[in-house]
């Protein structure tokens, strides 16, 4: 896709060791659009937003699933929280102490469905 030529790519494994690979969104543009008006295609269109505390679903054409992670993504980061399902028109935010360090990861729904991904799970970086 055009907005993620310039992405870098990062493999997270989950601990079961099923892996997702996501773009990760740097520039204000990317960030912004994220995978609004894409097609939904499981998660590989999945997308890693840095420094993430919130995300919107405006112009989505299909629910996501959001996980928040411990940031900046090391090789081992922990899963701070997981909303899935979150329906287009909607704002998900990340709260508390550990808001301030967070990534956002983005699925289109239901992507995370089975892979044990919940508060406190690890994930790792390849």
């Amino acid at each position: 896709m055009r907005r993620f030529e310039s992405a870098e790519c990062v493999r997270l494994r989950t601990q079961a060791g099923d892996a997702i690979v996501a773009w990760v969104a740097r520039t204000a543009r990317q960030r912004l659009l994220g995978l609004a008006l894409l097609p939904g295609a499981g998660v590989a269109n999945a997308l890693l937003i840095p420094g993430c505390r919130s995300i919107h679903t405006l112009g989505m054409r299909f629910p996501l699933d959001v996980v928040f992670l411990g940031w900046p993504v090391a090789p081992d980061t922990e899963v701070l929280l997981v909303r899935a399902g979150v329906r287009p028109g909607r704002i998900v935010a990340a709260h508390g102490p550990a808001a301030r360090w967070v990534a956002a990861l983005e699925v289109p729904s239901p992507g995370l469905h089975d892979l044990g991904i919940r508060p406190g799970a690890r994930l790792s970086v390849d």
